[in-house]
């Protein structure tokens, strides 16, 4: 069975841990050393991971970008919206996991979970230009409103990094839960919420002083989170003990209270907001499906196909398509929010998994 993401398969190869259901398991069965590309399994269509090779070939800064990372070739996509079209690859380090921009859209970050640090590219040239060391199994982080701070969950420390981004350095680790697992900034830029996914509860960080406020429950294998535009609400995605039931879970902030619980298909992973702040969309992993949830009622509007094992998702800045990372097909999946309907499906390297659009 296709599980969330790849924490389990990293958390299993890397230090041998056994019986925990972590988001990921199963997802690619290659050689983490092999970056290759012979006899990887992450694209089950062949002729979608024919792509050209473009490494190194971005000429010139692209006001508008969609920066792909590529879990099984080390590397991450450039592609430009405009067109539709994969304008290049950046080399990083190895099994590069997700990327963030910085506000200003000068600074691309990228966690590499089996290097266990972040590289840090220059969107205006599209190279590495520092690689900042932090703990174990760097996986999804976050970047303060004003750019100054990012927090990057480390799975096996059971700890979030914070990199000052004028220093290029960490300036502390904060003690969370067993496997840290989604990490985000309040949209006022003052606490942090971690869902740790071992320990089925979420952590809150006060930004300023770098501790935790407060750890409140959530459901079984928390993994996925997203804030309302106002902060006011934070949504998380969550399964049983058996994986029996999968819910969406509405936690009133910053008492963490739930509020109304939604049933959703199996399992309801990564989620973002519309850049309006109207609609939540989210990923149902294992249907190969997305919800859409109407953030003024909290009522479903919506669940369509795409297509095999979403994994990432983002929006363009004006909010017109979203772009989902099809893991297992390879592809970038480019839908129109209005429509939801497929523009095009745009062939990638091996594993897309998270993703971030620079916009003007």
């Amino acid at each position: 069975m296709k599980l969330l993401r790849m924490a389990v398969l990293l958390l299993v190869m890397l230090f041998g841990l056994t019986g925990c259901n972590v988001p990921g398991a199963g997802l690619v069965k290659d050689n983490p050393a092999d970056a290759s590309g012979q006899n990887s399994s992450v694209n089950s269509n062949p002729s979608k991971s024919k792509v050209p090779s473009l490494e190194g070939s971005i000429s010139g800064e692209l006001k508008e970008a969609l920066y792909v990372v590529n879990m099984n070739a080390n590397k991450v996509t450039v592609i430009g919206p405009a067109t539709n079209t994969v304008k290049g690859t950046i080399k990083v380090e190895q099994r590069p996991f997700d990327v963030v921009i910085d506000p200003t859209g000068k600074y691309a970050y990228v966690t590499g979970a089996f290097s266990n640090d972040v590289s840090v590219i220059d969107t205006s040239t599209n190279k590495v230009i520092t690689k900042i060391a932090v703990q174990n199994t760097a996986a999804h982080l976050d970047i303060s409103p004003d750019g100054r701070y990012l927090y990057v969950g480390n799975m096996d420390s059971k700890s979030i990094s914070v990199i000052d981004t004028k220093l290029n350095s960490v300036i502390g680790n904060v003690a969370v839960g067993a496997i840290p697992y989604d990490v985000k900034f309040n949209p006022d830029g003052k606490t942090v919420l971690v869902t740790n996914y071992g320990d089925s509860n979420i952590s809150v960080i006060d930004a300023a002083t770098r501790t935790v406020l407060n750890t409140f429950p959530a459901g079984k294998g928390v993994a996925g989170l997203a804030f309302t535009k106002d902060g006011r609400y934070a949504y998380t995605g969550a399964h049983g003990e058996n994986e029996d039931w999968t819910k969406i879970w509405i936690h009133e902030m910053p008492s963490g209270k739930v509020i109304k619980e939604i049933n959703t298909e199996k399992m309801p992973t990564v989620m973002k907001i519309t850049p309006d702040g109207r609609y939540l969309w989210i990923l149902i992993h294992e249907s190969d499906k997305i919800t859409v949830l109407d953030t003024t009622t909290n009522n479903v509007v919506t669940t369509f196909a795409v297509e095999k094992n979403p994994q990432g998702l983002t929006f363009s800045s004006n909010g017109k398509y979203a772009y989902i990372a099809n893991t297992d097909s390879g592809t970038i999946s480019v839908v129109d929010t209005a429509t939801k309907k497929l523009v095009t499906s745009i062939p990638v390297d091996r594993g897309p998994l998270g993703l971030a659009y620079k916009g003007q």
